[in-house]
């Protein structure tokens, strides 16, 4: 073990261990000491594929949090999750790094599947997954990952929900919709929005971070930005991260006109609406509807199930984003006269 020398008002450490040298200075004895100890055993985990001594999952979620999970788009549900893990399953959370198995983790799974759905425990999944492989690759203080062994949940069905026609008609009178008056509040911004997300298949984020710069009437298209700055510059806006050009029906342009009618020049937002203020409204609004079981999302599959009528599947994936057109497919619900109509 490397030994501290006095050195002036500092206390200076040279550490060589396993071919790994490091140095650092320190206000005291102590401190150089406590670094000693700590450093050393990383550099034991990092040769031997061992966690540092007394690390638990907890620690190891939370080293993960901090470091890998800024670097994401969604770190904040990330970090949110793996906060939210470590207060309702702490006795997963403390066992050490090196006792982990996959029986721990599967009886996790086992009992989480009987709280949520499968998909939810799939998304939870792939954080876990995705922060043992880190620890496996990067840190070293695995030789396996424990969940590569563990069977994933079984895949949900795909959601089909819909709004119906109805349902469309009750939420504008209750927003307050009318194409032809321009909207006086958030509520009544919410109905054109909804018309907007209709005819273009707009996530909700990509609809509330639309800007003027992004939009080309002229051509009759939007274009979702690459960012410019900062941490995902180079990336799209996107949830993919992949930038894209939306064509434009005759009636989003209509919508596009009427809030430029309302523009203010102090926000270059189009809808001028935070996510947060679009989701409470809508649900808002759905609930007086009586409408169950319906989210904003389910009107990009209203979009898509109507371009599908309109466009090949070629262009419904460039406008859509979807990089693989068999997720496409399920919008393509053509009856088998519809397809005798078109060889004719």
């Amino acid at each position: 073990m490397a030994t501290p020398k006095k050195d002036g008002k500092v206390w200076r450490v040279q550490i060589n261990k396993l071919g790994v040298r490091d140095s650092g200075t320190f206000p005291t004895k102590a401190a150089a000491a406590a670094w000693i100890t700590k450093r050393e055993s990383e550099i034991m985990a990092g040769k031997t594929g061992r966690a540092p001594a007394g690390t638990t999952f907890g620690d190891l979620l939370t080293k993960y949090a901090l470091e890998v999970s800024p670097k994401k788009k969604g770190e904040a549900w990330e970090t949110n999750f793996i906060n939210r893990f470590k207060a309702t399953h702490p006795e997963v959370c403390a066992v050490l790094v090196s006792g982990l198995t996959t029986a721990t983790l599967a009886k996790w799974r086992d009992a989480r599947l009987l709280q949520v759905s499968s998909a939810s425990v799939t998304r939870e999944w792939t954080v876990l997954t995705h922060a043992l492989k880190i620890a496996v690759k990067e840190w070293h203080w695995l030789h396996t990952n424990p969940m590569a062994e563990l069977d994933r949940p079984k895949d949900s069905a795909a959601r089909t929900r819909r709004p119906s026609a109805e349902e469309i008609t009750q939420l504008q009178a209750q927003l307050k919709y009318d194409p032809a008056t321009a909207p006086t509040s958030k509520t009544e911004l919410i109905g054109w929005a909804m018309a907007f997300a209709i005819e273009t298949a707009l996530r909700a984020g990509e609809l509330c971070k639309l800007e003027w710069k992004d939009v080309h009437i002229e051509a009759r298209h939007i274009a979702l930005p690459i960012v410019r700055e900062g941490k995902f510059k180079g990336r799209a806006d996107t949830k993919t991260g992949a930038a894209r050009d939306v064509p434009l029906s005759t009636r989003a342009i209509a919508v596009l006109a009427m809030m430029q009618s309302i523009r203010v020049r102090s926000d270059e937002r189009v809808f001028q609406l935070a996510g947060a203020t679009l989701d409470t409204l809508f649900r808002r609004a759905r609930d007086a509807c009586g409408i169950e079981d319906l989210h904003w999302h389910d009107f990009r599959a209203e979009a898509l199930t109507r371009l599908a009528k309109k466009v090949p599947i070629q262009a419904l994936a460039r406008m859509s984003g979807h990089s693989d057109i068999n997720e496409l497919m399920t919008y393509y619900r053509e009856s088998p006269t519809d397809i005798a109509l078109m060889l004719d």
